[in-house]
């Protein structure tokens, strides 16, 4: 928008219906109160930035049909500040629609009077086209703060990104599909706070080439992105960091003093200690993890039952994916469990076995189990294995304490595998 709305503004129904509604209105103009000797009708003398925010709100299929209700609205149309081709504009099921749409699009584009904000290109089925070159180079001299392209991945065939988007001023951009090489005169995005890359291929030296170039990055969300062999992370402004990735070289935080929000799934040739590892994340609100991190982590060296220093900000962790078979896995998640004095949140999610071998019935391990069942709404069951030099009562204490503690899944229980044969 141009400015900020002068005229509050209620659009309620579906978009089709707001549309419906916008045609009525203008129609029958004659009908509404307030109508000067003109006959102009009371939407159409709204300021500027008021109509382009309505017309936002629509498809942009309905949004295009205002241009053939008067002059007044194909100004504003065409002058719309953000455009977004998604599945509300077109859906490609057959190859010979492609060519149709993106003329369309194009066409579109070379009428637009005025800068374009936010441009979104995501029409499902959409894929690889030397047409894509034009429109991001027509779009490079517009002023695009906001740019998101989707494709659909053909084999043997990939989209390489023009070198006309690094000449942009982002501060968005969302990518799929596609080949990312940075021109080797590429100074940086001085602007760009988010970047959103999923099924892009990207150069191995993609951590330290190119986002220590985007200097106000907050967020940054990397999902199944081939190319990176290192992990090196200095960005002093990262407040939110998701990587999906395959195997690292290794992987290390160098400077990321506000990194608020981290979910990780990565294997890591060289193991990182999960002490090092947390002891770089001061700022750590929100955690999640996946299995690739949880081995990698418990692979790592020692693991203590607590880190040095605690993590006092922790809120909220988030396990995903796990069986917890492995000794080492558990006592990763415990440590970063005892660690967290704050941690108010704890979901633990595809959890259906959690197996704990040689248990001396402490009260860690009973806080553990707790947390188990309260927390892993698919556990099946819990098998626990004692310690074989455990004496009799101290099991039967450890049994009847886990036996009262609340379930969130139905079907869990707790299997107690002791001989006492040897007691």
């Amino acid at each position: 928008m141009d400015g900020p709305l002068n005229i509050p503004v209620t659009v309620t129904g579906k978009p089709r219906k707001g549309f419906m509604s916008l045609l009525s209105l203008t129609e029958h103009s004659e009908r509404m109160k307030g109508i000067g000797e003109s006959g102009d009708d009371r939407i159409s003398q709204l300021p500027e930035n008021v109509i382009h925010h309505i017309l936002m709100l629509l498809p942009i299929k309905d949004a295009a049909r205002t241009a053939f209700m008067s002059t007044i609205w194909r100004r504003h149309w065409r002058s719309i500040p953000r455009l977004v081709f998604d599945n509300g504009f077109a859906r490609i099921t057959e190859p010979s629609m492609m060519g149709k749409l993106i003329l369309k699009i194009y066409k579109s584009l070379l009428v637009h009077d005025g800068p374009i904000s936010k441009f979104v290109l995501a029409v499902p089925g959409l894929t690889p086209c030397d047409e894509l070159d034009h429109i991001i180079f027509h779009l490079s001299g517009r002023g695009v703060q906001e740019f998101t392209l989707v494709l659909s991945i053909v084999a043997g065939h990939i989209y390489k990104l023009p070198s006309s988007l690094f000449t942009t001023r982002l501060n968005c951009l969302h990518l799929e599909g596609c080949l990312f090489i940075v021109p080797p005169w590429f100074v940086g995005f001085s602007k760009l706070t988010k970047l959103e890359l999923r099924n892009v291929n990207l150069p191995s030296d993609f951590f330290e080439s190119f986002l220590p170039k985007c200097p106000l990055l907050r967020e940054v969300n990397l999902s199944h992105c081939e190319g990176p062999t290192n992990l090196e992370l200095d960005a002093p402004r990262l407040m939110l960091f998701v990587f999906f990735g395959n195997r690292l070289q290794k992987m290390f935080f160098k400077r990321t003093p506000l990194l608020s929000a981290l979910a990780l799934n990565v294997d890591v040739f060289q193991k990182p200690n999960v002490v090092d590892l947390f002891a770089s994340l001061p700022a750590l609100q929100m955690l999640g993890i996946l299995p690739d991190l949880l081995r990698v982590l418990a692979n790592g060296g020692h693991i203590p039952s607590r880190f040095p220093k605690p993590l006092y900000r922790l809120q909220l962790l988030h396990v995903s994916g796990l069986l917890l078979a492995s000794l080492e896995m558990q006592r990763v998640l415990a440590c970063i469990i005892m660690s967290s004095p704050n941690l108010h949140t704890l979901v633990i999610q595809h959890l259906k076995v959690f197996k704990i071998n040689d248990s001396l019935g402490g009260q860690f391990e009973m806080e553990l189990v707790r947390l188990i069942l309260a927390t892993a709404p698919l556990l099946l069951r819990i098998q626990i294995h004692p310690y074989h030099r455990l004496s009799s009562k101290k099991v039967t204490k450890f049994m009847k304490e886990v036996m009262q503690y609340k379930r969130i899944s139905k079907e869990a229980e707790i299997i107690y595998e002791w001989n006492d044969e040897e007691d």
